[in-house]
């Protein structure tokens, strides 16, 4: 994810931090209804009565936490990001650490205002007052990932993604960040992954299932573009990093997608339509990463966080469904017809990927 995203970041900070920390309210009617108030008029938008409200509540107690939070969170949303940093700080500089939630913010905010290292120092700061906060270790990812530090970014989204296993929003991060960083095997991965977990495909997940397909066709010359009557033959380059590198795998990663791509225009498949190369094009690419990346010199994270999840699925039978369920998200509405014809099929993959969670977790939780 480069910092050249940014415009498109705000909801995605919004959607992690919104309560992130909050403190519980003290008990008194009078604060309480003014609290209730102040969210009130946020969730309709109206910030400065909120802010009013916050500020009435700290000037008979300085100290009181969760008008603190709220009041960053409404700054936050109104998009006034120098309040918010202003504020923050101020609230964190005192000897006892602030709520989680007030790191967050004052993170996302130095983030949205382009000084992601900034961003990265305060939410340091927060994970070690609060080494258990989800979204101050997520923000923690997205900064090193807007910075360009690709490796130490995958690395922290993993982690978050061991925590939270079956966060979609997560899997799409650590696909952004694979992606931007051209392993391309492990990128499609971690979308299909995220699009699994999407009960309501939204137009993001739409954009992703799009990705997926231009990921697989990437450097295919199309025959409209070429004036051929077939596809012209591709040169892959193989890879070129030292043996067991991380720059090593994504060259075979590449080299993987793209052989499999280069098979689109083929004599078996050019008369065969799109989603019907997909199904086949993703349960292929994913096999190929499964080997890739499940030894164990490989570190414990892709073979039991993701791509066991698709082996079980390849064993049961159901990649033809899954990978028509994704091809849905993209727009695509021969997928949507297959899915209407085949929904036993549908309806079998879906009941067996919802098991897979509960049984992933059983596991883990006896060991």
């Amino acid at each position: 994810m480069r910092a050249s995203r940014g415009p498109a970041l705000p909801a995605l900070w919004l959607l992690l931090t919104a309560g992130a920390g909050a403190a519980e309210p003290l008990v008194g009617p009078t604060r309480l209804e003014l609290l209730e108030e102040g969210v009130r008029l946020h969730d309709q938008g109206r910030f400065d009565e909120a802010i009013a409200v916050y500020r009435r509540l700290l000037e008979v107690d300085p100290g009181d936490a969760a008008a603190q939070h709220e009041l960053v969170f409404a700054n936050f949303a109104k998009g006034d990001y120098l309040e918010t940093i202003a504020l923050a700080e101020g609230m964190i500089a005192g000897e006892e650490p602030a709520a989680a939630g007030i790191y967050v913010f004052l993170g996302a905010a130095h983030g949205l205002t382009d000084a992601w290292d900034r961003a990265e120092v305060v939410l340091r700061k927060g994970l070690a007052a609060w080494p258990d906060d989800e979204s101050l270790r997520f923000n923690l990812a997205l900064s090193l990932a807007a910075q360009g530090k690709t490796e130490p970014a995958v690395l922290a989204f993993e982690e978050c993604l061991r925590r939270s296993p079956y966060s979609a929003l997560a899997w799409r991060a650590l696909g952004d960040t694979l992606y931007d960083a051209s392993a391309r095997g492990r990128a499609v991965a971690a979308y299909a992954r995220s699009l699994t977990l999407d009960d309501e495909p939204d137009r993001a997940a739409g954009e992703v299932a799009l990705r997926l397909w231009e990921m697989i066709l990437e450097g295919i010359p199309l025959p409209a573009e070429t004036g051929a009557t077939h596809a012209v033959p591709l040169k892959i380059r193989l890879p070129g990093g030292p043996t067991g590198s991380s720059e090593d795998d994504s060259s075979t990663e590449a080299v993987a997608v793209s052989m499999v791509g280069a098979l689109r225009y083929g004599e078996a498949w050019k008369e065969k339509s799109d989603a019907t190369f997909f199904a086949y094009a993703l349960d292929t690419v994913l096999d190929a990463v499964s080997e890739i990346h499940s030894p164990p010199e490989n570190g414990d994270f892709w073979g039991p966080f993701v791509l066991s999840y698709f082996d079980d699925m390849r064993a049961a039978g159901h990649m033809e469904a899954l990978a028509y369920d994704i091809r849905c998200a993209a727009g695509d509405p021969e997928a949507e017809r297959w899915r209407r014809d085949h929904a036993t099929e549908m309806r079998r993959f879906r009941e067996r990927s919802a098991r897979w969670a509960v049984d992933w977790v059983s596991t883990q939780a006896e060991r």
